[in-house]
């Protein structure tokens, strides 16, 4: 959910890409955005308490695995690969109202895959100027371009994940196959004794 969890900040900063390296890159007027969402959002509207629970229990899995990280923590990946700042931060959702405003936005992810972040990546994409990049600076120290393509790859891995269809499908093939190989197992020791 936007807003919930979120802060934000414009500042000046050298451009990501597009620019000579080092220090003599060219500053450019930058969205930052910090969020720390929940992989399943919008859970407080399910009428059913137990189903409720569920997909909180299932959202504190997801959080303990993506080991997201704190803010102060986000702030010297920042310091590290755009150049020493000092964000001030604040709460205000007008600050999507500069999205069309601003040359580069980067979203600062906690975690690997910037799990409950789809919201804000859709009204990025959806008000940014096209001449503006979008990056992702995230938990585990990578920094890239995300364009609308890789948004969708990223979608999709995200919702494989938070549905545990790949896990399904393995447990699935064990249950189907354990039997099968067990069987095999015993008549070929069978076949073995009595040879």
């Amino acid at each position: 959910m936007i807003g919930e969890n979120s802060i934000y900040f414009v500042h000046e900063m050298p451009a990501v890409a597009g620019g000579p390296s080092g220090p003599n890159r060219p500053l450019v007027s930058t969205l930052l955005v910090y969020h720390r969402g929940k992989p399943y959002a919008g859970t407080r509207w399910i009428p059913n308490r137990f189903i409720r629970i569920l997909f909180e229990k299932l959202g504190g899995y997801h959080e303990y695995r993506g080991n997201p990280r704190s803010l102060e923590y986000m702030k010297g990946l920042v310091d590290h690969y755009l150049g020493k700042t000092d964000l001030v931060p604040t709460y205000d959702l007008s600050m999507f109202s500069r999205i069309p405003t601003v040359e580069q936005i980067v979203l600062l992810w906690p975690d690997a895959n910037g799990m409950g972040w789809f919201d804000i990546e859709r009204r990025v994409f959806k008000l940014k100027k096209a001449s503006s990049e979008v990056y992702v600076l995230n938990g585990r120290k990578r920094l890239f371009g995300l364009s609308k393509s890789q948004w969708r790859v990223i979608r999709l891995k995200r919702f494989l994940e938070k549905s545990f269809l790949l896990e399904t499908g393995v447990l699935l093939l064990f249950v189907i196959t354990a039997p099968l190989l067990a069987l095999w197992d015993g008549l070929s020791q069978g076949v073995r004794r009595s040879s």
